[in-house]
């Protein structure tokens, strides 16, 4: 009798080990699902030749990088409400965002040179800036309601809109040689604006 127990038990244990232990491809776990979160938040502080991506549709992104050479912060999808930005003493910098998302900001606030701000997409709402970099290029391609805005000592800036979009601003305030500020396309309401020693 005490053999058929002992018998008994050896083979439940081995059931249970069978079943829970994950090193065998066999678990009682249910599998969660992982979905795309809301209000993501992507952050970098002071690490060199960072990237911080999101692709997908996801709303409510946040792509943050502070005081990082050779940035690259990028957003690529059907995703509103998207904030990339950069600031600090950081060269090499690349923003760039290319979907349909409205109410997108790039921005880049300090001593950096040879930063690229890019939107290239149906996107209203879009604020592009950047402030007190050499070097710069600042483009929105096919966007209404687009600010392209520099205001510093900055020399070889690029300001260019091309496309149907209305409302559009570009301007350049400060000690900044080689500027271009362009606008090519049917658009209404278009202000083109430099106001400094150039």
């Amino acid at each position: 009798m005490g053999l058929i127990k002992l018998t008994l038990l050896v083979f439940l244990y081995h059931q249970l080990v069978w079943q829970d232990n994950p090193l065998n491809g066999h678990s009682n776990l249910v599998c969660a699902s992982i979905s795309v979160p809301l209000r993501v938040t992507l952050s970098q502080d002071a690490f060199p030749n960072v990237t911080l991506s999101q692709d997908s549709e996801s709303p409510n992104v946040t792509l943050s990088q502070d005081a990082a050479p050779n940035v690259t912060l990028s957003q690529d999808s059907e995703s509103p409400n998207v904030t990339l930005s950069q600031d600090s003493e950081s060269p090499n910098v690349t923003l760039s965002q290319d979907s349909e998302s409205p109410n997108v900001t790039l921005s880049q606030d300090s001593e950096s040179p040879n930063v690229t701000l890019s939107q290239d997409s149906e996107s209203p709402n879009v604020t592009l800036s950047q402030d007190a970099s050499p070097n710069v290029t600042l483009s929105q391609d096919a966007s209404p309601n687009v600010t392209l805005s520099q205001d510093s000592e900055s020399p070889n800036v690029t300001l260019s809109q091309d496309s149907e979009s209305p409302n559009v601003t570009l301007s350049q305030d400060s000690e900044s040689p080689n500027v271009t500020l362009s606008q090519d396309s049917e658009s209404p309401n278009v202000t083109l604006s430099q106001d400094s020693v150039s």
